[in-house]
């Protein structure tokens, strides 16, 4: 099977990766605003990108009206955030911290879990996630694209 997903099929690239690419992982990011705000968001584009030194990536992508998600502003603005990784019994709660909410207001509120002081950066890990990775901004592209999804950021961090 041949696929274009810039051309042909660019209104089902979206639908087709992440059909494609399984199992995805989930990065649960938190990061914090210049305000000392915590924002916690799940992304499925995530991934280790390298070793040697340690590289993850995380893809937030834009607000339907173009503006940039709170994690993108975070880590522009502060260049670390935290990726929690996400076990079964966090499912429930992660998907809550996906829902939309006004700029400046902590997704995790509506949890019910805590936070634990990270060792290298000041965004805080979710201390019930069995595994978190410590980031500061290593790269980043922003590209254009085709809508809904017109916009991805990509941040590249050395993981510690």
């Amino acid at each position: 099977m041949e696929l274009d997903l810039e051309g042909t099929h660019a209104d089902r690239s979206y639908a087709t990766l992440v059909s494609l690419i399984v199992p995805r992982p989930i990065a649960w990011v938190t990061t914090v605003n210049p305000d000392g705000v915590v924002n916690a968001a799940p992304f499925s584009f995530f991934n280790v990108l390298g070793a040697n030194p340690p590289i993850v990536g995380i893809c937030p992508g834009d607000r339907e009206d173009g503006t940039p998600k709170d994690t993108a502003r975070n880590i522009r603005s502060t260049h670390e955030f935290v990726v929690n990784l996400v076990d079964e019994d966090l499912a429930e709660a992660m998907n809550r911290t996906a829902a939309s909410v006004a700029h400046g207001v902590s997704e995790l509120a509506a949890t019910g879990l805590s936070t634990r002081a990270s060792s290298v950066v000041r965004p805080p890990r979710i201390a019930e996630s069995p595994a978190s990775l410590e980031c500061r901004e290593w790269g980043n592209s922003a590209n254009r694209g085709q809508p809904p999804h017109d916009r991805a950021g990509e941040a590249n961090s050395r993981a510690r």
